[in-house]
């Protein structure tokens, strides 16, 4: 057996497994054999895989309850610090810690008397207190009986690698929530924010319901939750008013298109938080929408359409006149509207592809027109 970290252990285990099989059959035969075996070595699993065997016979036995398997998971895996560029570690965990909404205190103590029973899991208990002075509290601590179980129980090997990425975070987010009291409800300070948000918030979907959570950090992560989507709705609230401010002070200023542009902006963040951020729901949603109904079908007025072509237009000139209104489009044409009442003039031909520029002369007598094949005037 190769020297190193946490074999001694292993080989006293084994060894002791050993003692106890051979015991078991002196017990039920009367018969005493002088020489423990390889078949014995062997039944046992060997020096590696006796503790394994142990630490998946315990864990079946559990097989029926679903809920109890779920506390043994979690039990071996809060009693391990994962490394970060180093090996894993056993790490000592305050019984207390255990109980939670889904893993009450009779039920901790139920499973945690049977893995003490089996020799996978030690307990102590620390006496806290000051020198010269009475012991105030004592405190239940628990442990991995053997170390050598994070090397060579397969299954808490995977468990670990399953959970790996999420156990320090969930750590650190018990860890903050203690530093939280509920009458702190109102100072975002000790809320959580951004990212880290995001993944506590993920993270408790993912573990609330296996127990890893105890109620006060499922509170302290919904506070930061619901604290957030204030601050969030708060703020497009303001932007969302800004924005109709804006419409109104450009309409009494005359820029009528700006005005548009500004509710229309306006209406599509409302839209845009309306489909992807849902939870947030800014109380001035309504007046947005009526504000946009009243640019648009208020204060906006279509006078005329004009559509005769039979492709896409490229370019719209009014002759200086203001009387004349001409379009260049896709299907090689210039057509001539009366600009007062829509009325079709003339229709300008000549082009051979699409025209995509108009211009008038100073004086409107003169069109130019640009497009993919050459240059032409036009008298009007």
């Amino acid at each position: 057996m190769q020297a190193a970290p946490g074999r001694l252990p292993l080989l006293e285990y084994a060894l002791t497994e050993l003692w106890k099989k051979w015991h078991q059959k002196y017990q039920a035969d009367s018969v005493i054999e002088l020489e423990l075996t390889l078949d014995h070595y062997e039944a046992i699993g060997g020096v590696l895989g006796a503790l394994e065997k142990q630490a998946d016979t315990v864990y079946e036995r559990f097989a029926t309850d679903s809920r109890k398997q779920g506390l043994v998971e979690r039990i071996f895996l809060e009693l391990v610090q994962p490394g970060v560029d180093t090996e894993d570690t056993r790490r000592r965990v305050r019984k207390e810690e255990l109980a939670s909404d889904i893993h009450p205190e009779t039920l901790v103590d139920e499973v945690l008397a049977s893995l003490v029973a089996s020799r996978l899991i030690v307990t102590d208990v620390i006496r806290i207190g000051a020198n010269d002075t009475p012991i105030t509290e004592v405190e239940a601590m628990i442990d991995l009986a053997h170390e050598a179980l994070i090397r060579h129980w397969g299954r808490l090997k995977d468990w670990l690698q399953e959970h790996r990425r999420n156990l320090p975070l969930i750590r650190q987010l018990r860890e903050q929530a203690k530093h939280w009291s509920p009458e702190q409800v109102g100072d975002s300070k000790y809320f959580l924010r951004g990212v880290r948000l995001e993944e506590a918030h993920t993270c408790l979907a993912k573990y609330g319901s296996l127990g890893y959570f105890d109620g006060h950090t499922q509170e302290f992560i919904e506070s930061s939750q619901q604290s957030w989507i204030a601050e969030e709705t708060e703020k497009e609230e303001q932007i969302l008013e800004s924005l109709c401010m804006k419409a109104d002070i450009q309409w009494n200023e005359h820029k009528e298109l700006e005005s548009l542009i500004s509710v229309t902006r306006a209406g599509k963040r409302l839209q845009h938080i309306l489909q992807n951020r849902p939870e947030l729901k800014p109380q001035n949603s309504l007046q947005v929408l009526a504000k946009l109904q009243e640019t648009l079908c208020g204060r906006i007025q279509e006078i005329n359409r004009l559509g005769n072509h039979s492709d896409n237009t490229n370019a719209v000139a009014y002759s200086p006149t203001d009387k004349i209104i001409a379009s260049a489009s896709n299907d090689k044409t210039i057509k001539l509207w009366n600009a007062q009442n829509g009325r079709l003039l003339s229709t300008l031909e000549g082009h051979n592809a699409s025209v995509r520029r108009l211009a008038y002369s100073p004086d409107g007598k003169i069109l130019a027109s640009t497009g993919q094949d050459e240059i032409r005037l036009f008298r009007i």
